[in-house]
């Protein structure tokens, strides 16, 4: 991505096992793991590269997380994107769907985009619903170019933004 473009990282389900044990643990380990930069597209990726899905999924705790994160940093006028990477449903007893009406409806320039990772039935519905109640896109991916594809989608949006193009003219 464009130096211009600020990024952060946040991360769950990757510390604790899916245990019933260790659910409560694993649901509350939602982690900034890159903190919002311009220069930290190299520690996303490499932090990225040496993690593992392994606990449960708490959705709706990760998107306020990102949204808090935005709202420390963004300027008046900036465009803002979640995007959410799941394999999974929320399973830690949060409303993700409900949480991205509530932001994007109080962050007008904020966009939540999906990414479902090899799902389908009632997890990509969910997952649709979030995209969708958070005015942004979602995407199934199956394989690894799906998931570059995605992310080259999303990064001449960004561009197309920088440029001061409006959402629906990129559309």
């Amino acid at each position: 991505l464009d130096n211009n473009i600020h990024t952060s990282l946040i991360l769950y389900g990757h510390r604790w096992a899916s245990t019933a044990s260790e659910k409560s643990t694993s649901c509350e380990w939602v982690e900034l793991a890159a903190a919002f930069s311009s220069d930290n597209k190299n520690a996303i990726v490499n932090t990225l590269s040496s993690q593992s899905p392994v606990g449960w999924t708490p959705i709706q705790k990760s998107l306020e997380m990102a949204n808090e994160e935005i709202q420390k940093y963004s300027k008046q006028g900036d465009e803002n994107i979640i995007l959410l990477v799941s394999d999974g449903e929320e399973t830690c007893g949060g409303d993700p769907v409900n949480i991205a009406r509530e932001i994007t409806s109080k962050n007008t320039n904020t966009y939540i985009d999906v990414i479902g990772f090899n799902v389908d039935g009632a997890i990509q519905e969910q997952l649709q619903n979030i995209a969708s109640n958070g005015k942004g896109s979602y995407f199934n991916v199956k394989t690894r170019l799906d998931f570059e594809n995605v992310f080259q989608k999303t990064q001449s949006f960004l561009e197309a933004k920088s440029c001061g193009a409006s959402k629906s003219a990129i559309e």
